[in-house]
C-alpha cells in the first residue's frame, strides 16, 4: 500500500462474497487504517440509483408512447371520418358530411373542403335535374 490511499476488490476472507478492501495511512502512527466491507454493501447506493434510474427510463419511455399514441388518435380519427364520408358519397350519399373535425389544422381544412364540395356537388345535381 506503500502509504497510499485507496480500494481494492479481494475474494471474500470468511465466506464467498466479494470484498472491498478500503485503505489509508495514518502518517501519525505510521499504520494503515483497513476497512473491509461486502461488495453489496459497498455498491448498495450504486445498485439503489441504477434501480431509480432505471424507473424513471421505464416512466419516461410510457409517457412518450402515450404521447405518440395521443397525437396518432388525433390524427387518425378525423381522417377515418373522413374516408368514411368519401365512401358515403361514392355511394350514392351526396348529403354527407364530415362532422366533428374543428380544428384549424390541415385536417380541419381539408374537413372543411370536403363539406364544401358535397355542398356544391349537390347543388350541381339540384341545377341538373330541374
Amino acid at each position: 500500500m506503500n502509504g497510499k490511499s485507496g480500494a481494492a476488490d479481494v475474494p471474500g476472507w470468511d465466506d464467498r462474497e466479494r470484498q472491498w478492501l478500503f485503505y489509508s495511512p495514518i502518517p501519525a502512527t505510521g499504520w494503515t487504517f483497513l476497512a473491509l466491507t461486502p461488495e453489496r454493501l459497498a455498491l448498495a447506493e450504486v445498485h439503489t440509483r441504477m434501480i431509480t434510474a432505471a424507473a424513471a427510463l421505464t416512466a419516461t419511455l410510457v409517457i412518450i408512447v402515450l404521447c405518440i399514441a395521443l397525437v396518432t388518435r388525433r390524427t387518425t380519427m378525423p381522417l377515418s371520418r373522413l374516408t368514411a364520408k368519401v365512401g358515403e358519397i361514392s355511394a350514392g350519399n351526396i348529403d354527407a358530411r364530415v362532422e366533428g373535425v374543428t380544428s384549424n389544422d390541415e385536417l380541419g381544412q381539408l374537413a372543411a373542403a370536403f363539406n364544401t364540395m358535397a355542398g356544391r356537388l349537390r347543388e350541381h345535381i339540384n341545377i341538373t335535374t330541374l
